[in-house]
């Protein structure tokens, strides 16, 4: 008796483990091949998205460098003439001598670029002496692709435009030559597709020569020089 409980209590317990039974559950043991399809397509749509986006910058990089280069418009003195001119002298008021003079000037703006130039009123100075004569505008404007305006600028000198006698001044008044210089400047902005825009301000110096007599007055010699500003 007490051989068999001995042999009871060497036997090692045993428990029973639970079964575990195979599933045919698709959707736990595999991923559906549509959605592989899906992920596939989402993978190649962004892919060509940002492939196509690259070219289009790289296109639009090498075209800013290129076609749609923006360049400074061309200021031109086409011609410049004398409408009216008078000569007044008031001995009394120590030898002050007046001039009344209607100047024309025929100035041209030429857009190189292939987008449109829109710009302001164009500014036109006078000077005798380094002495303001007067100052003439013309309307503001757009001008398009590759394309040429002419502007025609009227100045009428102030009558209170007063310049001090001296001999050289006088001598040149009845028979020699007037020196005048004019400025003009043009400011605008030339705009590419709406992403690239760049303000142009251009401007042009000339140096007019005036041939003048008792009864006439005439154009010599017109010099122009043109001279590119920072916007």
């Amino acid at each position: 008796m007490t051989d068999n409980m001995k042999k009871e209590q060497e036997k090692p317990l045993s428990f029973h483990s639970p079964s575990v039974h195979p599933t045919n559950d698709a959707s736990i043991t595999s991923v559906s091949p549509k959605f592989h399809i899906n992920c596939r397509h989402v993978i190649y749509f962004c892919a060509c998205c940002t492939t196509i986006t690259g070219i289009l910058g790289l296109l639009i990089l090498i075209l800013s460098f290129t076609l749609f280069k923006v360049r400074d418009p061309t200021l031109a003195m086409n011609s410049i003439r004398v409408d009216n001119f008078s000569i007044n002298i008031s001995m009394s008021q120590k030898n002050i001598v007046s001039a009344n003079v209607t100047l024309i000037s025929d100035i041209s703006i030429e857009n190189p670029n292939i987008v449109s130039f829109k710009f302001g009123r164009t500014v036109t100075e006078f000077y005798y002496h380094e002495e303001t004569l007067g100052v003439a505008y013309a309307p503001a404007g757009q001008l398009g692709a590759r394309k040429t305006t002419r502007l025609n600028v009227t100045l009428d000198v102030l009558a209170d435009r007063i310049v001090e006698d001296t001999n050289a001044t006088t001598n040149a008044l009845f028979d020699g030559e007037l020196g005048l210089t004019s400025y003009t400047s043009v400011k605008g902005r030339v705009s590419v597709f709406g992403l690239y825009k760049k303000e142009l301000n251009v401007g042009l110096n000339c140096s007019i020569v005036l041939g003048v007599s008792i009864l006439t007055v005439e154009i010599k010699s017109t010099t122009c020089q043109a001279n590119d500003l920072k916007s």
